[in-house]
């Protein structure tokens, strides 16, 4: 994760809607990609709103996953502690 720590948490944004949704299930330990995430109703734009998490100061995590057919796209988490 290349996350620019020095910036400033964002106040303005709300945790309302989808960026409630996300959270919610990445704090449950599910792992969201741009399509698992269109799948289960968090819309298009799943990266906008980790961006948004993230400026709010949540720890969201990401790594790229290798798909069988070899294409690489990113997953979005949170580590949770047990």
């Amino acid at each position: 994760m290349n996350y620019k720590q020095d910036q400033k948490p964002l106040k303005n944004y709300r945790l309302t809607g989808m960026r409630k949704k996300a959270l919610q299930m990445m704090q449950g330990g599910i792992r969201l990609s741009e399509l698992k995430g269109l799948r289960m109703g968090l819309g298009s734009s799943l990266r906008t709103r980790i961006s948004e998490l993230r400026a709010m100061g949540y720890d969201i995590r990401d790594e790229f996953v290798k798909a069988p057919s070899g294409a690489r796209f990113k997953e979005y988490f949170m580590v949770v502690s047990k």
